[in-house]
């Protein structure tokens, strides 16, 4: 299987919506956050954040999964952060994935790169390290 992840231009966003929602709704819905679908979609519009698929390359839709990204500079330097990302068969395509994140992620000159989400996730992440915990305490 050839995993192709590209990101998708801001005039393709709304067009693409429908097909990555599902994705990304799950990737909300698996963790605490006070993100939602219609709050993510309004930040990719505005340019805030950007939206990438994963597909494969010879069947590709329905898409694999989908991510958010966005760049913020810290105190630690420039950090890319995938936000959120969400799909099927992450198994099959997450190390992959990741490798061009990191590309990407150098390429536009950042220091460090972060992905939020559950703890699940760090199975398929050995080399990269736990920086911070979220407490909660509902009132």
């Amino acid at each position: 299987m050839t995993v192709i992840l590209d990101r998708c231009p801001l005039e393709l966003v709304e067009r693409m919506w429908p097909h990555v929602l599902p994705h990304i709704a799950r990737a909300c819905n698996a963790v605490t956050t006070s993100e939602t679908p219609e709050s993510i979609l309004s930040d990719l519009l505005a340019d805030r954040a950007g939206l990438w698929v994963i597909m494969e390359a010879d069947n590709p839709l329905p898409f694999l999964g989908a991510a958010v990204t966005c760049m913020r500079q810290t105190n630690n330097g420039l950090v890319a952060e995938i936000r959120f990302l969400g799909g099927r068969q992450g198994h099959r395509w997450i190390r992959i994935c990741l490798k061009e994140f990191e590309g990407h992620a150098r390429d536009s000159g950042a220091d460090l790169l972060h992905i939020e989400g559950r703890r699940g996730w760090r199975r398929f992440l050995p080399d990269y390290r736990e920086i911070r915990t979220v407490i909660e305490k509902r009132l």
